[in-house]
């Protein structure tokens, strides 16, 4: 059934995103976040691109030092005549679009189901006031529009006498704030990478290498090599100050300009031909540029402890590609007259496995002529290390069949006798699901889903709503140490009945040793 277009109006409303703002934040747009007032993990942050006005008796203090927050208080007046308010603003700087904000706060003696106050709550995704209670303490995540502020005014209209429900002040407390922030620009070198890893001949020990790169969203973060497609581990490339250091607390966070050196240490590579890379990441870990690959011949001596394979070792080349079909490409060449074709792995020699199963990798031995190698052994070691995983025979037709169980995506080389090693990189797609907290609910009644995952690492939980057929990431949390990540929201303007399909999606970060996932859908129905 096609919903008309209040209903979707009403949705997106609920949800507090904007019409206008939706096609210039798609889901898929990379973002990075600023903390103000308090990080995810309770430590003191300032408060930078915010600002505080009050009127008339009302004060906006910032007490996030001393465990508090973004404090505005309104006093109680005998008499109308004075708009009476306190405020707290984020503005962005310019040329940085907002794409959602998450904040906390609690409230009190403002709201009231009656008139028996004038005091009005009014923030990004939350109001309350005369006739609309407040909740004393809540959590909200709210999209806004390419360029919108954020503000959090605490106000008594000047018609009227300033007083709450009660007896006293009339006060809000924000005490943590998450901006997350929009970045569609893409780090660019200004210089390739060059220095001796890249000098020519053959390489041993650590080696460098320096480059130009520039960044016109959050600045340039991270970088890291390539070698032979598998990344190494990142390197933050220029600190900032401190202030490019995660959890970011500014705006953007990293500088736009910078001229690092990484350094490669090459006895723990094999000995042979390797391409190697540089990869750099802006703020958001997922804007990258990728320079040119080099082939770099490593040449360590044996004592200075290099971790490849003994087949792998002293090979002379790099690993075969592998096409979808699972034939090597013409320029794989093997060191003998024997070949080996993976089946089932992708072009680049992908093999998917889901969280917790067994990942089979199947191949053929054959000659040049395509006769089969009978009872031939294959070994699968890990890239890293060169640690036996698994063995297999082929069977009298050239074929093996091979289980691997791997809790997470890594690298592997399949060896045997008279070829060249063949990478396979097995990526691990994990499990993840969601739940609700109720399954149906009136309007102005919270809801709070909770996503699941047995897997751990460095990502976060986008939580998405269906709208037609499109799904909308309307918030986004960090994947806690347990594997769960939680979001809270409140209903407020669905005035029909409605069912929402939710549903959460595992956004890898850098490192993060699995591929991404999406859970299957829970409905919640609102009336």
């Amino acid at each position: 059934m096609v919903r008309s277009f209040r209903s979707i109006a009403a949705a997106l409303a609920a949800l507090a995103i904007p019409l206008a703002a939706a096609p210039t934040a798609p889901a898929d747009v990379p973002t990075y976040t600023q903390y103000a007032c308090h990080t995810p993990d309770g430590a003191p942050a300032p408060v930078n691109g915010f600002s505080s006005t009050a009127n008339n008796g009302g004060s906006a203090t910032n007490n996030c030092a001393d465990g508090g927050g973004l404090t505005m208080v309104v006093p109680t007046t005998a008499a109308g005549g004075s708009y009476v308010s306190a405020a707290w603003a984020y503005n962005p700087p310019p040329g940085i679009d907002v794409a959602s904000v998450t904040y906390h706060r609690t409230v009190a003696n403002v709201g009231a189901a009656d008139s028996s106050t004038t005091r009005d709550w009014v923030a990004p995704g939350d109001s309350c006031g005369a006739g609309v209670p407040c909740s004393a303490d809540a959590s909200v995540t709210t999209s806004l529009g390419a360029m919108w502020f954020a503000s959090f005014l605490l106000q008594c209209q000047s018609d009227s006498p300033c007083h709450g429900p009660y007896a006293g002040d009339g006060r809000a407390v924000v005490d943590s704030v998450a901006v997350a922030i929009q970045d569609t620009d893409v780090p660019q070198f200004t210089r390739q990478p060059n220095g001796d890893l890249f000098s020519g001949g053959s390489v041993s020990g650590t080696r460098s290498v320096s480059f130009a790169v520039t960044d016109n969203g959050g600045g340039v973060y991270e970088a890291a090599f390539m070698v032979d497609g598998a990344q190494e581990p990142l390197t933050i490339v220029d600190r900032n100050d401190g202030t490019c250091v995660e959890p970011f607390t500014s705006a953007p966070p990293c500088k736009s300009a910078v001229e690092p050196t990484l350094e490669l240490d090459t006895t723990k590579l094999s000995n042979g031909h390797h391409t190697i890379a540089v990869i750099v990441y802006d703020a958001t870990k997922v804007n990258a540029v990728s320079s040119a690959p080099m082939t770099v011949d490593v040449e360590n001596p044996p004592s200075a402890g290099a971790t490849g394979s003994p087949a792998a070792a002293g090979s002379g080349g790099s690993d075969p590609a592998v096409t979808s079909s699972g034939t090597p490409s013409a320029d794989s060449s093997p060191i003998g007259s024997v070949r080996l074709a993976l089946f089932g792995a992708s072009r680049n020699g992908r093999l998917g496995c889901r969280y917790g199963r067994i990942a089979i990798i199947r191949g053929r031995l054959a000659d040049s002529d395509g006769t089969p190698e009978k009872g031939a052994t294959v070994h699968v070691l890990a890239v890293r290390g060169g640690a036996l995983v698994a063995t297999g025979l082929t069977d009298n037709r050239g074929r093996f069949r091979i289980g691997v169980r791997s809790r997470i995506s890594q690298s592997l080389l399949l060896e045997s006798a008279g070829i060249r090693p063949v990478r396979v990189r097995v990526v691990v797609r994990p499990t993840l699901s969601v739940v609700a907290s109720k399954s149906h609910l009136e309007n102005g009644q919270s809801l709070s889903l909770q996503a699941r995952t047995p897997v751990r690492g460095r990502a976060r939980i986008a939580f998405q709503v269906q709208i037609g057929k499109i799904w909308r990431t309307f918030a986004t949390r960090r994947l806690s140490t347990n594997g769960t990540a939680t979001v809270r929201h409140r209903f407020t303007v669905t005035y029909t009945r409605l069912t929402y399909r939710f549903r959460a999606r595992i956004v890898p970060g850098a490192g993060f040793p699995y591929s991404g996932a999406e859970s299957k859908p829970v409905s919640v129905l609102v009336n």
